[in-house]
């Protein structure tokens, strides 16, 4: 009987190859609709359809190239090994920091003193991580705020020995009706960029993978909070 797991594991391969067999004729598109807009001369209204058509496929192109990046390295076979989080929460840090600076986002720690050792797949962990960072990152620029801009990491051992990471912004929050599907593959509200980072419901499965969950408390007009906890 197939499991869950390896249905998962059929979806993101089926994800990752269709992205790439999309990519190519993509590509083409987007050079014609750059020629045609670059030789329609006076003609306004063919140069506004050319530019409407590029801007669609440059859009469609970067969403398949988002897929193919993560499912790249989700479905790859590394080794499970021994992960201590806060050392891989530090050392993501140091390499996101010139990133968040350049954009005057600020970053928080609270990270615990003890070790936070799980077992796993280490790409795909840093993944997790770095897919919350990006999806801040695209919230802000939606947002119109004059406020500081935000991020924090958290970890500690709850009172019944589970590991918790916690990441929390100051990026406008998330609507009810998006964190509804916000973890579903299958939902088509999720394949709008201006809602919602692609990647989610691919960390979410991830988190699972590694017998984790992933919550989310948002709220509108103030940020989100998104708890890992490792069991």
């Amino acid at each position: 009987m197939i499991n869950k797991k390896q249905i998962m594991s059929g979806f993101k391969r089926l994800v990752r190859d269709v992205s790439h067999d999309i990519s190519n004729p993509l590509m083409v598109a987007m050079v014609q609709a750059k020629m045609l807009q670059e030789k329609c001369g006076d003609d306004v209204r063919v140069g506004q359809r050319a530019k409407q058509v590029l801007s669609a496929t440059e859009q469609i192109f970067a969403i398949t190239e988002k897929l193919k990046s993560l499912t790249n390295q989700i479905v790859k076979n590394t080794p499970t090994t021994n992960i201590e989080l806060n050392q891989i929460l530090n050392a993501l840090i140091d390499s996101q920091m010139p990133l968040l600076q350049s954009r005057s986002i600020e970053i928080q720690t609270e990270l615990c003193s003890q070790q936070l050792n799980i077992k796993g797949n280490h790409d795909q962990i840093i993944l997790v991580f770095k897919e919350l960072i990006d999806n801040s990152c695209k919230a802000f620029n939606a947002i119109q705020s004059d406020d500081p801009k935000w991020i924090k990491f958290s970890s500690n051992i709850g009172e019944n020995g589970h590991i918790e990471i916690r990441y929390s912004d100051n990026a406008g929050g998330i609507s009810q009706e998006t964190q509804d599907h916000l973890f579903n593959f299958f939902s088509i509200k999720n394949l709008d960029q201006k809602n919602i980072n692609l990647g989610l419901p691919l960390i979410n499965s991830i988190v699972e993978e590694h017998n984790g969950s992933l919550k989310l408390n948002s709220q509108i007009d103030k940020g989100s909070t998104f708890t890992i906890t490792f069991f």
